[in-house]
């Protein structure tokens, strides 16, 4: 975002959610750039991958794909590693402060 932009990341993050409002809670999850589409089996989650790119398309948005990761069943998100068995903390995160 460009420098002296008040609010940009809010704003920012309310377009996103304005984008993907009916999906949010639902199969998805939003924190700025990072979007996390979850799903209990592959052919549901590929419809629900297609239909949060097809809403980012209409609202102008773009994806890159270097940066994304498709159908995997572990996944770094906002400082923890979402899996199919939970959440837990990222180890390179966590600092341990010896008394």
């Amino acid at each position: 975002m460009p420098f002296g932009v008040c609010n940009g990341p809010g704003a920012f993050q309310s377009y996103i959610n304005n984008a993907l409002w009916d999906y949010l809670d639902d199969f998805c999850s939003t924190y700025l750039d990072d979007i996390l589409i979850y799903s209990d089996d592959p052919f549901k989650h590929t419809k629900h991958v297609q239909k949060v790119l097809q809403r980012l398309r209409e609202a102008g948005l773009y994806i890159d794909l270097k940066k994304c990761e498709f159908l995997v069943i572990e996944v770094k998100y906002l400082r923890l590693i979402v899996t199919t068995k939970g959440v837990r903390m990222d180890p390179k995160k966590v600092r341990i402060i010896a008394k």
